[in-house]
């Protein structure tokens, strides 16, 4: 008898998940390491058989969770970094510093929000179990606790990312429904070019 699926992998460092399909075969997607975005990959499939040759590591759903928020944490810092760069802070000049496509919105949000202007910004709206607090604070530097802007506002926690040598800074500001604590899940995240 065969495990239950889904199965969770890396392969090289890459998350793979292969799921079993309604119609009782399975499907395999790998974590685009650009978007944070999932993608049919079938390739994968040989690769996590036993004699691949590739760097395969089985894990638990858990761990798996963790090492997409990592990865996606990561693309986020990316992404600030890039927008202290930009040359120019109209929206075409945003989505081209971010360098990656933003139709489909990139790590599984629902929807990318660019804004140029006097506060440029792109934000990503966020489906449950994107993030949680921790993931940013495990792998981006100390958070400022925003303060609240209405009764109904969301919780509001910025992380500064100023690149050496960039004309302008980056603020990203995760967005939380609860005051945030380690598990809380972030709502959205907002990357604020500044100065």
């Amino acid at each position: 008898m065969s495990k239950p699926f889904p199965w969770y992998y890396t392969v090289n460092d890459r998350p793979v998940r292969i799921v079993e399909q309604a119609s009782g075969g399975t499907e395999c997607f790998a974590l685009d390491m650009q978007t944070g975005n999932f993608v049919v990959d079938r390739g994968y499939l040989a690769a996590v058989t036993p004699g691949s040759g590739k760097d395969v590591e089985e894990l638990t759903a858990p761990l798996f969770e963790q090492r997409i928020a990592t990865v996606r944490v990561d693309l986020v810092h990316t992404w600030a970094h890039r927008l202290s760069y930009a040359k120019s802070t109209d929206e075409q000049g945003l989505a081209a510093a971010i360098g990656v496509p933003l139709s489909p919105p990139p790590l599984g949000a629902s929807r990318v929000i660019v804004r140029g202007g006097m506060v440029p910004k792109v934000e990503f709206v966020l489906p449950q179990g994107v993030f949680v607090r921790g993931d940013f604070d495990a792998r981006i530097a100390t958070a400022q606790e925003l303060p609240l802007t209405g009764p109904f506002a969301s919780f509001q926690l910025a992380y500064r990312v100023e690149p050496p040598g960039a004309s302008r800074r980056c603020t990203m500001i995760a967005s939380f429904e609860d005051k945030p604590v380690t598990d809380t899940p972030a709502v959205g995240v907002l990357l604020r070019v500044d100065g």
